[in-house]
């Protein structure tokens, strides 16, 4: 169902208002801040910075007018920032309470205290691509429709990142991060003793998968980039999926969370292709995979009919087994569905 033009707007203010808000919550989280200290009778200033919890000062210049002003003008700056943030996070507030009104889904409390962490930190917007049903929820107010409900429902936080790439980045610990949102987790043992966990769940039953893409042949121990002690399953297909990712907003209880997605039409299209490769175990997946793949595609063949096409074709042509699973799985969509990738 579509919604209305009212609610399409709103988010569109809700989305920048969030982008703003993140954008300004990182430069904060990375400022300098200055300290100042007295050594035999004369007063210095150091720049302070926080790396992994820890404080780190180093060196910047004697108390004089001119480093004194370059400092002051910086605090203002700061200070400057942070009324903004604040004003931000109210707009926020205020259009998540009205965005819950259009339908559109929005993420329960538990759920948006461990995704706010991993946004900030960076594993789900930018260096790192938010995939699985949480990726597909996002789809619905970028692009303007209330999906269905069961093809929403997930306890599963999937994250994905393409090791071959390098990003600078700090290493992020698991345990850390889900103690500051007051949560326990647990690694989940992997099924070779030579494995690193690349599965935890919360005690409230919250689950983090991390994924790479598989290239070549499986290898039995994969690390999970800038994430300390964490493996990652390695699949297929994944390179196509996670390939010129977008940003994307979840609506949370009180705002937005940044998210970086797959871009829906190939979202769409990856669906497909795993649902053909889904065993007779998991049956109920398989139905997921294609319910999602056809909402997708209903909504995507009216809105971007050419970038839908473009997805489709380069999926055929990266192999006759990727042509077999889209056209195995199409024929198991509505035949109004069918019809739009003609």
């Amino acid at each position: 169902m579509e919604i209305d033009l009212a609610s399409k707007t709103l988010f569109a203010e809700f989305y920048e208002a969030a982008r703003s808000r993140a954008a300004i919550d990182a430069q904060l989280a990375d400022a300098k801040t200055y300290v100042r200290k007295t050594v035999k009778g004369k007063v210095y200033w150091y720049e302070q910075r926080y790396e992994g919890g820890q404080a780190r000062q180093t060196y910047f210049g004697p108390s004089n007018d001119k480093n004194d002003k370059v400092i002051e003008l910086q605090r203002q700056a700061m200070r400057a920032d942070k009324a903004t943030l604040k004003k931000l996070q109210g707009i926020e507030a205020r259009q998540a309470a009205m965005l819950r009104k259009s339908g559109l889904p929005v993420l329960d409390r538990r759920m948006a205290l461990l995704l706010g962490r991993f946004s900030e930190v960076g594993l789900i917007h930018r260096r790192g691509v938010l995939v699985g049903t949480l990726a597909y929820s996002a789809y619905s107010g970028m692009l303007g429709y209330v999906f269905e409900r069961t093809t929403l429902m997930t306890q599963d936080i999937d994250i994905a990142r393409d090791d071959r790439i390098e990003i600078v980045s700090e290493i992020v610990d698991l345990k850390t991060l889900f103690a500051e949102r007051g949560m326990d987790c647990r690694e989940v043992p992997p099924l070779s003793k030579k494995s690193l966990p690349s599965s935890y769940i919360t005690s409230d039953g919250i689950r983090i998968d991390f994924l790479v893409p598989l290239r070549g042949k499986r290898r039995e121990v994969v690390h999970m980039p800038h994430v300390a002690g964490a493996g990652a399953t390695a699949l297929r297909f994944l390179d196509f999926l996670i390939e010129d990712p977008v940003d994307a907003v979840l609506v949370a209880p009180t705002g937005g969370v940044m998210v970086t997605v797959p871009r829906p039409e190939r979202f769409a299209i990856h669906k497909l292709i795993v649902a053909a490769y889904r065993s007779v175990t998991e049956t109920g997946k398989r139905e997921k995979d294609l319910d999602q793949a056809s909402q997708l595609i209903s909504i995507l063949a009216e809105e971007r009919g050419r970038e839908l096409k473009a997805a489709l074709r380069t999926a055929v042509k990266a192999g006759r087994k990727w042509e077999r699973a889209v056209r195995a799985s199409l024929d198991l969509l509505p035949e109004a569905v069918r019809g739009f990738m003609k």
